[in-house]
C-alpha cells in the first residue's frame, strides 16, 4: 500500500466532484427540470457510494459531505492511492462527472491541494509534496 505521507499520524483529502455545478445549472436555465433532478440526484448516489467506500477502506472521520464535496480523515498508512483512484473512477462511472481530490496533512493543505488539482485540469490526485517524491 503507497503512504500518502510520512510525517503526519493524520491524513486529511478533500473530494470535489469536478463541473458538477455548472452542469446542474445548464439543465435549470434550459428548464429541464425532470433532468436537472435525475442529475443531482445521480450526484448525491455517487458521493454517497465514494462515502461508502472510503469507510469501508478506514476513513475515521467525516467531516462534511454535501453537493459533491466530501472531506475525511483516516490514519496515515490505511488507504492507498490505489484506493483513491478507484473511488474516484466509480463516482465517474456513477454520474458521469470526474472527481477531483487534494490530500494533505491537514485540513488547509487538502484544501490547498484540491484547489492545485483544479488548476492542473481536474481529474487529479494531489499528494503532499513529500509523498509524491
Amino acid at each position: 500500500m503507497a503512504q500518502l505521507s510520512h510525517s503526519a499520524q493524520v491524513i486529511y483529502a478533500y473530494f470535489d466532484g469536478d463541473d458538477v455545478g455548472p452542469q446542474l445549472e445548464l439543465r435549470l436555465l434550459d428548464n429541464e427540470i425532470e433532468e436537472a433532478r435525475t442529475y443531482s440526484l445521480s450526484v448525491s448516489k455517487a458521493l454517497n457510494r465514494v462515502r461508502e467506500m472510503l469507510e469501508a477502506a478506514g476513513v475515521s472521520d467525516v467531516i462534511a459531505c454535501g453537493g459533491d464535496d466530501l472531506i475525511v480523515s483516516w490514519p496515515r498508512g490505511s488507504i492507498s492511492l490505489k484506493t483513491i483512484n478507484e473511488i474516484a473512477a466509480d463516482f465517474h462511472r456513477l454520474s458521469g462527472r470526474t472527481m477531483s481530490v487534494g490530500i494533505g496533512r491537514s485540513p488547509r493543505e487538502a484544501a490547498e491541494n484540491l484547489h492545485r488539482a483544479k488548476l492542473m485540469g481536474k481529474n487529479q490526485v494531489v499528494l503532499p509534496v513529500e509523498a509524491a517524491e
